[in-house]
Parts: C-alpha cells; structure tokens; sequence
C-alpha cells in the first residue's frame, strides 16, 4: 500500500520504476481505477492544496518511488526563489489554489512505449 484514501496527501510522489494500480472501494466491492507506470506523477494537485486521498495506490508490482514531502518543496522554491525554477512552481501553487475544486484522482500517467498503441486516446 502506498496512499489510502481519506489520508493527507502530505507528498508529491513520482514513480522511478515499477507498475502502481488505483483503486477505490464500494459498497465492499473493489474497482481499479488505473495502473500508472514509470514517469507518473502522483499528488500535485492535492499537494498543493494539502488536501486528502479520495482513492488508494498500492504496488502491482515491485516499485522506485519518489517522495517530494512539503518541507522539501519549500526548501527548493527557498533556493531557487529568484530562478525560473522557484518562481515556475510558485505560479503553478497558486493557479492550483484558486482552482479550489476536489480531484478524486490526481495523477498525471506516462504510458511506456510498448502499451501505447494498445490504448484509446
């Protein structure tokens, strides 16, 4: 398991290596939502908003994460302030917080080359 839902999504995370599947409950049944691959990014709008998991992410197979916590973030954005690379994520923080609307799924999924032509747009 790697986020639950109704958790705090206190990090952003990006998957290095390894398959992740999401899923959600209901009514005690379970529905995969989505598998992510290698190159995904897990959070970044729940990150920004610190809000809360609305599903769950477990491991479908052995797995690299990455974990950006909020304290991290902020030491970045501290060190680059007056680099395009401070300001780009402080521009993107607060285009995320005036948005103020819930993503139950928030991700942004790379497919590997060699499932791409087997998926519909």
């Amino acid at each position: 398991m790697v986020l639950e839902e109704e958790k705090p999504a206190n990090a952003l995370y990006f998957i290095e290596e390894g398959i992740l599947e999401v899923y959600t409950k209901f009514e005690s049944n379970e529905f995969v939502v989505e598998q992510l691959h290698k190159g995904s990014a897990i959070n970044h709008r729940a990150f920004f908003m610190q809000d809360q998991m609305y599903v769950n992410l477990r491991c479908k197979t052995d797995a690299k994460i990455l974990c950006l916590t909020h304290t991290k973030m902020k030491d970045l954005i501290s060190k680059y302030e007056d680099k395009p690379f401070g300001r780009d994520i402080l521009i993107y923080q607060n285009k995320i917080l005036k948005q103020e609307r819930k993503f139950p799924c928030d991700y942004v999924m790379r497919l590997p080359h060699q499932i791409q032509h087997i998926t519909d747009d």
